[in-house]
């Protein structure tokens, strides 16, 4: 798109000016970064959007904020967010500042940043302040987390219009993604962050945050998967994943299939990164997060945590403060529970499987929303052990899906589905069906919530919105004993 071209899209014309920090905030910046390319919103695939180059140019320009920051490195299929997650806080747990980047969101874009300190999230400035006095008797603050997202987004963001200035063909420019893996960088530096703990966005070989300077690597369980742009086989897959992984940088892997862990070890030896044995999660331990697959996942954050303290990198914790960091881990949309809700942003027939098996007993009733390009039939057959009812619902309008089309395929293959694309009236129609299981004399299972993280972001919102109050049995019920 060339200057002065009639049809273009009035927030690029809007990039070409710099942005005056008196009316910058991190909404407006979360705005602009979308008004760029978003390869998370899909459309027509093509491999050559996902190169390094923009994110070098990119990161140069901004002094190269990622050079000095030690990186726990995250890629997978399923559950990548939730590692990252686990061992950020047991990272914190052990008195580390720790800087945590996951995507996608599921309600705001600020969930992707976080910064972790002596076992508990920096949010506002009651938590983060640290005055310090100069050599003139100054009193100085250090800025809260917020503070110095809003800082740097200014930051990022204003390159944008000066690359456009320069002459950068529109191809050249970065994406979004870019735009807030960049942020991360800056924003954790800015904080003092000793690590950051970033989780991949798609594959691993051409993703933005593959510039980072990783300590050690953790690749989750693998799946098929956007197989548009990381190919039709397991194997394919697994070897855009492998691109993360450094010449002699540790690596731990969930357990694989053999075609996929014969792809990591192959790559593994060939640059000398030693691949370590994953030790099961006790079963002492708790979790907030549910689901067998998390346990896994707590345990590559574990082994992750051991393997660094090997190397005196990290300070040692005592057992209980790792195994409490670990309990109280949570992550929006990621086996999730809230009120009558189970939310999990599982979108392929593997994951949706394993979300059903261990968040669910026979006979639940789910809310579902499919974007296009999954596949359908396969998350069909993955509901119909554990779930009866399932509401077929819009996953918001983030990217391109038809409920329709997931409606009739549900029916294709025999489960009781209905079709209410509204999010909202979904949620209230679960609940219906919900309270059909109470007046039978038995506790009703959480609503399933599940089929992409959109429409998980859907459901989240209206339910914190609108909090789940006690009700009372239904009239003539009677108790239970």
């Amino acid at each position: 798109m060339t200057p002065g071209n009639q049809d273009e899209h009035p927030q690029n014309r809007q990039s070409r000016s710099q942005a005056s920090p008196d009316q910058w905030t991190l909404d407006e910046a979360f705005r602009r970064f979308e008004s760029r390319t978003n390869l998370e919103r899909g459309g027509t695939p093509r491999l050559r959007q996902y190169r390094l180059n923009r994110m070098e140019t990119l990161l140069q320009r901004l002094g190269n904020p990622h050079a000095g920051l030690p990186v726990i490195h995250v890629a997978g299929s399923k559950g990548k967010g939730s590692t990252a997650a686990f061992t950020a806080e047991l990272l914190a747990a052990a008195g580390h500042r720790v800087g945590l980047y996951t995507s996608p969101h599921v309600t705001d874009y600020r969930e992707r940043f976080r910064v972790l300190t002596g076992g508990r999230e920096e949010t506002d400035r009651e938590e983060t302040d640290r005055e310090e006095t100069d050599r003139d008797g100054n009193t100085t603050r250090d800025a809260s987390p917020e503070e110095i997202l809003l800082n740097e987004s200014l930051r990022v963001w204003n390159l944008v219009p000066s690359l456009e200035q320069e002459g950068c063909p529109p191809d050249e420019l970065p994406t979004t993604f870019e735009l807030l893996t960049a942020l991360a960088f800056c924003a954790f530096t800015s904080a003092g962050c000793e690590f950051a703990v970033l989780e991949t966005g798609l594959g691993g070989r051409l993703d933005a945050t593959n510039l980072c300077k990783p300590i050690l690597t953790i690749i989750t369980r693998l799946e098929l998967e956007h197989q548009d742009y990381l190919g039709d086989t397991l194997p394919e897959i697994a070897r855009e994943k492998a691109g993360i992984i450094k010449e002699g940088i540790p690596l731990i892997t969930a357990p694989q299939r053999r075609d996929a862990r014969r792809v990591l070890a192959l790559e593994a030896a060939r640059l000398g990164a030693p691949l370590l044995r994953l030790h099961p999660l006790p079963r002492t331990i708790p979790l907030t997060l549910g689901g067998e697959v998390q346990r896994i996942n707590a345990a590559l954050a574990l082994e992750a945590y051991r393997e660094l303290l090997r190397r005196k990198s990290v300070r040692q914790a005592p057992r209980q403060i790792l195994e409490e960091a670990l309990t109280r881990t949570t992550l929006p949309g990621r086996g999730e529970r809230l009120a009558d809700l189970y939310l999990d942003g599982a979108h392929t027939p593997e994951s949706v499987a394993q979300a059903v098996r261990t968040l669910t007993r026979p006979g639940s009733v789910a809310i579902l929303g499919v974007v296009d390009g999954k596949d359908l039939r396969g998350i069909a057959k993955a509901l119909r052990p554990g779930v009866s009812r399932v509401i077929v619902s819009r996953p918001g309008t983030f990217k391109p899906g038809d409920p329709r089309t997931v409606f009739r395929t549900l029916q294709e293959e025999g489960l009781s589905a209905e079709l209410i694309p509204d999010p909202g009236e979904a949620l209230i129609r679960a609940r219906e069906l919900n309270s059909l299981d109470r007046s039978s004399c038995r506790e009703a299972p959480p609503i399933l919530v599940t089929g992409s993280f959109y429409m998980v972001g859907e459901i989240r919102r209206l339910a914190l919105k609108e909090p789940l109050h006690a009700e009372a049995p239904p009239e003539g019920t009677q108790p239970c004993h």
